[in-house]
């Protein structure tokens, strides 16, 4: 009987899912709005904005899936603009994986499609991208004893954008 009682207990363990709450910075577009923010000296239809969501999955690979993971901005009936980020917008993969020399994150443009209505280059998609990613990780690791090594990588380029490449970068997070 007490074979079957802990035999229970631990099944309840191995089945529990983890939600926690963090504060996930994604790259929001602005378009259908009459507003722009400024970017490196720039006035563009986007910006990087914050908001607690709950995930689910391994730390901090999850917070990386929650920085592409779909957005709609709530608004009036008069806004119907039913997707806001812009790494699902221009249809750009966004991966994450914890190795031995810490995490690398991936983006990657094999599907890259910039629509009608986002008038930014794919430069400043990347990087305002890149900054939510930092942002979301240095948010994670804050309260950390610990540093995490952060490698960017940039796949899936084409001759005509190969030179996107370049913003692949790597920093720390954490103390």
């Amino acid at each position: 009987m007490k074979a079957l009682l802990v035999l229970l207990a631990s099944a309840c363990f191995v089945g529990a899912i983890v939600h926690e709450a963090h504060q996930i910075h994604q790259p929001i577009s602005l378009h259908g709005t009459d507003v722009s923010e400024d970017f490196k000296g720039e006035p563009v239809q986007a910006k990087v904005t914050s908001f607690l969501t709950v995930t689910v999955g391994a730390m901090p690979e999850a917070l990386v899936a929650a920085v592409a993971s779909p957005h709609k901005l709530s608004g009036p009936k008069s806004y119907t603009v039913p997707e806001a980020n812009l790494l699902v917008l221009c249809g750009i993969r966004l991966d994450a994986e914890m190795g031995e020399k810490g995490l690398t994150c991936t983006f990657d443009l094999k599907d890259l499609k910039v629509p009608d209505e986002i008038d930014l280059p794919i430069r400043t998609i990347l990087e305002l991208s890149m900054k939510s990613l930092r942002n979301t990780l240095q948010e994670y690791y804050k309260g950390a004893k610990m540093i995490e090594r952060v490698s960017v990588k940039v796949i899936g380029t084409t001759d005509k954008n190969a030179s996107l490449k370049d913003l692949s970068t790597t920093f720390k997070v954490g103390k």
